[in-house]
């Protein structure tokens, strides 16, 4: 590879790209000369075939021809790192050896944009035995994000079946360039095939439908208040992206929202509506977020929230018609909505850039014992959910503690394992006695108890109760015996304090993406 030319000195490129029967040069974007074949450049490229056959003008510019042989030179985009292994995967040589992503990367990226396929095969092989090679288990981490990125499904999944030789796998820089709806298959492909399944994908998206414990979906009211659906006052209509007309008071819309106050005046001045006619506003919003949006602008009743799905649609078209009031109140049903869906709620936050609200919500979803794919997942990169996993790990190792301090070899093998390890949970086992019994816990904790530390204390408890051989139905009873439940957590807070642990919960730290 050539070094950076230095100032007044020519850099000609090593071979194969030094020979004198060449009949073309390359000029890199740092000044490096490659002596190229025009008979080589179009086999690889028809892109190249059909610029080399265009006609010459008789006369060229002696700025483009090279002084020393006389050769016409061709100034390229790409700089000598990038061009070099590039042209070699062209040339009838070896292939080159990449083991920088970003080098990978702009190569792949130049030779989508020269059109050079059989180059792209060839690239893809050499990745792929990277991935076949007995390499370390970040360099498959690597190549997995690389594949991820460049869409190559193939390369993604023998790189993520060579990572399961290791039990764990560590975070590497370049899967920040990835998003954590990629990192989450990655993670669920090592656990399945582990487990003895055999994954088919990494890259198709899953069934949205299937995604959310709870089924996820804005759920839409099935009637509205007649005073936002028909008012007897109303002189415009909001006609929503499902069909449904809200009759409404226009003073009401202009008072509340600066944008539909715009756009009503310009509604108004339509000359085509006839003087009985009520204006009519298409809103690219559906029935039930409007009718949430109308019922807080109206002095009526609240509506009622309380899924995080519609906190988030109704605070996003607050935001687009700038409604104060509203912001306000979908902000605060949107944390209340934390306890019925915190994993959700953690990425609507992180894509928002609310860092207090991402780390309320990180600090419910610590205690969940498995994770499902999000839309939201494949519009933020990896990094987000690689903290959220860190952090759950980071706070099962407290709890661990905390039970076992008395006699931490007992129960080894029930200790928190490593966030990327293939053995980490089993969803189908334990989704009863730990999702449904730390979940409605928390929504009855007694104010005796509900401090700062709830969430280690209920943990503490619910890994107690499990380690100590608490069946199934032992487990769900004590949600509903509130005089149960309360002693146990009064004991539990007795035994921590007894035992001078100083372990608490800790910040998530919040990184911004690349």
């Amino acid at each position: 590879m050539p070094s950076s030319p230095s100032l007044g000195l020519r850099i000609t490129a090593t071979s194969p790209f030094n020979k004198r029967n060449a009949d073309i040069i390359f000029r890199s974007s740092d000044g490096v000369f490659f002596h190229l074949h025009k008979a080589i450049l179009s086999l690889a490229s028809p892109l190249m075939e059909m610029m080399l056959g265009m006609p010459q003008p008789l006369i060229l510019d002696s700025s483009d021809l090279d002084d020393l042989s006389g050769l016409p030179v061709v100034p390229v985009s790409e700089g000598s790192r990038i061009l070099d292994p590039l042209l070699r995967l062209c040339y009838p040589t070896p292939d080159p050896v990449l083991t920088d992503a970003g080098i990978i990367e702009a190569v792949f990226e130049s030779l989508e944009k020269y059109e050079m396929e059989d180059a792209k095969e060839r690239l893809k092989k050499t990745i792929l035995s990277c991935a076949s090679g007995q390499c370390l288990p970040d360099q498959m981490a690597r190549v997995y994000a690389i594949a991820c990125r460049l869409q190559m499904e193939d390369v993604a999944r023998d790189a993520a079946v060579a990572s399961c030789r290791w039990r764990t796998v560590n975070y590497v820089p370049e899967m920040d360039r990835i998003s954590s709806g990629a990192l989450f298959r990655f993670l669920e492909y090592r656990r399945e095939h582990h487990q003895g399944s055999h994954p088919t994908t990494l890259q198709q998206t899953p069934d949205i439908s299937q995604s959310s414990p709870d089924g996820g979906g804005l759920s839409l009211a099935q009637s509205f208040p007649p005073y936002i659906l028909n008012s007897p006052s109303a002189d415009v209509i909001l006609h929503t992206s499902d069909g449904v007309d809200f009759r409404v008071i226009k003073a009401i819309l202009c008072l509340a929202s600066p944008v539909f106050a715009d756009m009503l005046h310009l509604k108004s001045r339509d000359s085509d509506l006839r003087p009985d006619d009520l204006p009519i506003v298409n809103v690219s919003e559906d029935s039930g977020t409007i009718a949430n949006l109308l019922q807080v602008c109206y002095p009526v009743e609240d509506p009622d929230i309380i899924d995080v799905d519609s906190a988030q649609a109704l605070l996003d078209s607050a935001l687009k018609y700038e409604i104060i009031i509203a912001i306000r109140f979908a902000k605060a049903k949107w944390k209340e909505a934390l306890t019925s869906d915190p994993f959700r709620a953690y990425f609507i936050a992180r894509s928002k850039g609310w860092v207090d609200e991402a780390r309320a919500a990180a600090r419910k979803a610590a205690i969940l014992a498995s994770d499902y794919w999000l839309p939201e997942m494949e519009e933020i990169s990896a990094n987000a959910y690689r903290e959220l996993l860190d952090y759950r790990w980071t706070c099962q190792q407290i709890v661990y503690s905390r039970v076992h301090l008395d006699d931490a070899r007992r129960h080894m093998s029930d200790a928190p394992r490593h966030w990327s390890c293939l053995t980490y949970g089993d969803p189908k086992q334990r989704e009863c006695n730990i999702i449904r019994l730390l979940l409605s816990i928390n929504r009855r904790l007694p104010d005796a108890v509900a401090g700062a530390d709830a969430d280690v204390l209920v943990a503490t408890l619910m890994w107690k109760m499990i380690c100590d051989g608490a069946g199934r139905h032992s487990v769900e009873h004590s949600i509903w015996d509130a005089e149960g439940l309360l002693k146990d957590l009064q004991d539990a807070v007795q035994q921590i304090t007894a035992r001078r642990c100083q372990a608490t919960i800790p910040e998530l730290a919040l990184r911004a993406p690349p």
